[in-house]
């Protein structure tokens, strides 16, 4: 097997890349500070990346041309999803994350952007 040059790999990383990059830090960091159901509200997008990944892998070593579109689009909502430690912090470890605040969390989001719309239609 041939060794990589990860200089090879620098421009893509630095630029198409960057969404997974984003996502895969953003993955570890929620993977190390959160607990309880917070981490489990932050794992639905892991298995969906790691099945992204088997794909981009399997189209870059059968040599297509579009090998990381999967990776590049999916990776974006990805990140969007989970949440932001950086900016919100982490959540106090007596702060549980059922199904009534989600639904509560759900609901404000919605009204926040029927407002949003109806300001800009009106």
């Amino acid at each position: 097997m041939a060794t990589v040059n990860l200089l090879e790999w620098l421009p893509f990383i630095l630029t198409w890349g960057l969404s997974f990059d984003l996502y895969l830090l953003m993955q570890i960091v929620v993977l190390r500070r959160f607990r309880g159901g917070w981490l489990l509200a932050a794992l639905p997008p892991l298995p969906v990346m790691i099945a992204v990944v088997v794909l981009t892998v399997h189209a870059y070593r059968a040599d297509s041309n579009l090998w990381p579109i999967y990776l590049i689009l999916v990776s974006i909502p990805a990140a969007g999803y989970l949440p932001d430690p950086v900016f919100r912090g982490t959540p106090h470890p007596e702060q549980s994350l059922n199904s009534v605040a989600l639904m509560r969390v759900f609901i404000g989001s919605l009204r926040t952007c029927l407002k949003r719309r109806r300001f800009r239609s009106g």
